[in-house]
């Protein structure tokens, strides 16, 4: 259960995608939704009380692809508070858009979700992964070498995430970068720590210049250092970017830029 004071870090739960299914719960005969039993238990339990701190509930909705499905969350969303007697439009949802459709949906899928958003999320490595499954097939867009051609300085991932955030900044809503997924293990030396600080830095420093509003990281040591990393570009007293970061972008990414392989070797 959250604090009461108000000083808990907020929650935000990921659901299983729409894919997969709940093997131990069955209903009328019937396996039940991955998705729909993660959101289940997570409201059922926690939702009245995290809504009456003013602190969810949050989620984090990955693997969505078209706007329908994110219209399917919203209907699910709204009949939740209506059950629960939770406020109507107190569940906030962020959406990641990791997948070659969703880059095509992203306006569409945060207009379904409207009343329920907490923005949109760039996820570079799935959304990388997602040509190849809908592309493979095509010797003419064979991926070279991920690890060494596949960056966010590339046509295809700036376009991408340009795109996410003057999205996000047309309508209101707030854009943060991909995740960071460096993470001290504990058996790193003070060097190698620093290294892994720096890259990050560096990265979500990136996505700042983009324009986004924040990012997502693994490590909890890292947070403070990438908030800091977005102060810097933030305006004074500002949370975001979206008064400074308007909308001017959001029709001049192209589906030829959203489609761009990038060059390189295979590996």
């Amino acid at each position: 259960r959250a604090a009461t004071d108000g000083t808990s870090t907020v929650m935000m739960v990921r659901p299983r995608a729409w894919n997969m299914i709940e093997a131990n719960v069955m209903v009328n005969g019937r396996r039940v939704s991955g998705a729909l039993f993660d959101f289940g238990m997570f409201v059922f339990s926690s939702g009245r009380h995290l809504a009456e701190l003013s602190r969810g509930p949050f989620l984090y909705l990955s693997k969505l692809e078209s706007a329908s499905e994110a219209a399917l969350w919203d209907r699910i969303f709204t009949w939740t508070e209506e059950a629960l007697d939770i406020p109507a439009n107190t569940i906030k949802a962020c959406v990641l858009i990791e997948s070659l459709p969703a880059a095509f949906e992203m306006d569409e899928m945060l207009w379904e979700l409207r009343n329920h958003s907490a923005g949109l999320n760039c996820g570079m490595w799935d959304y990388a992964a997602s040509f190849i499954t809908r592309m493979g097939h095509d010797r003419r867009k064979i991926f070279p070498d991920r690890n060494r051609y596949v960056s966010m300085d590339r046509h295809f991932m700036r376009s991408y995430r340009r795109k996410v955030i003057a999205t996000c900044h047309r309508r209101g809503a707030p854009a943060t970068g991909g995740m960071f997924a460096g993470v001290d293990d504990g058996s790193l030396t003070t060097h190698d720590k620093q290294l892994l600080v720096s890259a990050c830095v560096s990265a979500k420093e990136g996505d700042a210049l983009a324009g986004a509003d924040g990012a997502l990281v693994y490590d909890l040591s890292l947070v403070q250092p990438v908030q800091d990393a977005f102060a810097k570009h933030f305006a004074k007293g500002c949370p975001n970017q979206l008064s400074s970061y308007a909308a001017r972008d959001a029709d001049t990414v192209t589906a030829h830029d959203l489609l761009q392989i990038p060059t390189g070797t295979l590996a």
